[in-house]
């Protein structure tokens, strides 16, 4: 669980890189963007600050050319006033209809007239001239505080986005040293789970190849019980066919004997019924009264003398022998399977 914590956290860590490169990026590309505005700014600006050098080289000029007219207007004013002074007019008028003073006045009068003309409209020119001016240096003063406003508020943004990118500067910095740290913390917490996982991994490995083997030995083993099994089942198929055989020997023999005592006993017979006639019948009576059945052999066994008995005794133990031996080995067989059908499951 602290593993996948961790893992979750490196990778929100990296996320957030990324997003944080993303925006470093934009601000970059904002920041340039910015920039070139400002050079353009600037150059709008000393655009500005040379074409108001130039209306200002202008309005001197103008102020200059001002000057130099009215020098001139008022040499040429001194010049036609000496001009008139030294100009002498000899004119006769008689005396008598002709009033020289009223003509005299009636001349400057006319040059005043003429004069104040000309310096209306020089003044005229020269204020139109310099309204023009002056309304150009008000459009150009205007552009300029436009642009130094303009100027000072994209310094102004220049400053906090300059701000801006080294706070997320310091963010990315910090977070790739917490990257770095989370990483070493990582590494060393997995170098351990890395090791037992490789241990792990390996005995796995010698787990599946012990596995393999022992589902290989276990397939020799069931072809050596199937084999063993086949065998054990010839061998009491044999057993059972030489049991048969012996038994239907004894029988013979057994029949043989039986047949031998009781030519005997009929032999000896009279010689015992004359000798003890009353034992004999007291005898089949008292095994008749508890319920028996007298067989003939059983008869014959009881009148036979004691060599034969003990013959037949000898005989039926050899034969119970065999039958038990049989049948401990059948026992045995059965037993030996069974064993080593719960060995096979316990490996399966």
């Amino acid at each position: 669980m602290e593993n996948a914590k961790l893992l979750i956290q490196i990778d929100n860590c990296k996320l957030a890189h990324d997003d944080f490169n993303d925006k470093t990026d934009k601000e970059k590309s904002a920041r340039e963007e910015l920039e070139h505005d400002l050079e353009d700014l600037k150059k709008t600006a000393e655009d500005t600050r040379l074409n108001c050098e130039q209306k200002k080289k202008e309005i001197e000029l103008v102020k200059e050319e001002l000057v130099r007219l009215k020098t001139e207007h008022k040499d040429d004013v001194d010049a036609l006033k000496e001009k008139i002074r030294e100009s002498e007019v000899i004119v006769e008028i008689d005396s008598k209809n002709s009033n020289l003073a009223e003509i005299v006045q009636k001349i400057r009068s006319n040059y005043d007239k003429i004069a104040q003309k000309n310096l209306k409209e020089t003044e005229e020119w020269y204020q139109t001239k310099f309204e023009n001016i002056q309304v150009a240096e008000a459009q150009n003063v205007e552009a300029l505080q436009s642009e130094m406003t303009e100027r000072k508020e994209l310094q102004k943004q220049k400053q906090n986005l300059e701000i801006r990118i080294q706070t997320l500067l310091l963010m990315i910095r910090n977070l790739e040293e917490t990257l770095l740290i989370t990483e070493k913390e990582n590494g060393q917490q997995l170098d351990p789970l890395n090791k037992t996982i490789l241990k792990l991994s390996d005995e796995l490995e010698k787990l599946k190849s012990q596995l393999k083997q022992q589902v290989e030995t276990n397939k020799d083993l069931l072809c050596v019980k199937m084999k063993l099994k086949s065998e054990i089942d010839n061998y009491q198929q044999l057993i059972q066919g030489m049991t048969a055989d012996s038994n239907s020997l004894e029988f013979a023999i057994e029949d043989a004997v039986l047949c031998e005592q009781q030519e005997k006993t009929k032999e000896e017979a009279p010689i015992k019924q004359e000798s003890s006639p009353t034992n004999k019948s007291v005898f089949q009576k008292e095994l008749v009264e508890e319920g028996d059945v007298i067989k003939p052999e059983e008869v014959a066994v009881n009148a036979a003398p004691p060599n034969a008995i003990d013959s037949s005794t000898d005989k039926k133990q050899k034969k119970s022998k065999k039958n038990s031996s049989s049948s401990s080995s059948s026992s045995s067989s059965s037993s030996s399977s069974s064993s080593e059908s719960d060995e096979d499951k316990k490996q399966e």
